[in-house]
């Protein structure tokens, strides 16, 4: 199976239980009961393609060459960097209320997602 066919089923296999999720009032998925789908720009789109174009190209070159240029590399963190900031991924929090860089992020409206609160001072 290749890397497309399986993001391809995890994408169906999550917006179907979203969709048992939603339909049947369940609420244990994190009480999600919200579409998760939204309206892309075309510039946002074209960001998303460049991001699967850069994956793309790593995966192929790793597999055919047992390889991975360090320009590419960079080119990837580049582009995870505009994903991150377009959808405003967040690290989630600790129990001190600093953010956990090295973890996966989360969606912005996530219980655990971290903010920057600036306090103010005399």
């Amino acid at each position: 199976m290749s890397t497309q066919e399986v993001i391809d089923t995890a994408v169906r296999e999550y917006v179907s239980a979203m969709d048992e999720a939603t339909n049947k009032g369940d609420t244990t998925m994190t009480k999600l009961v919200r579409t998760v789908k939204t309206e892309l720009t075309l510039d946002e789109v074209r960001k998303l393609l460049e991001v699967y174009n850069c994956m793309d190209s790593m995966v192929d070159d790793t597999m055919e060459c047992m390889d991975v240029r360090l320009s590419q590399l960079s080119d990837l963190r580049d582009k995870a960097y505009a994903l991150k900031h377009m959808f405003d991924f967040r690290p989630t929090v600790n129990e001190d209320g600093n953010p956990n860089h090295w973890k996966p992020c989360v969606l912005p409206d996530d219980p655990t997602a971290w903010y920057y609160v600036k306090e103010e001072t005399e």
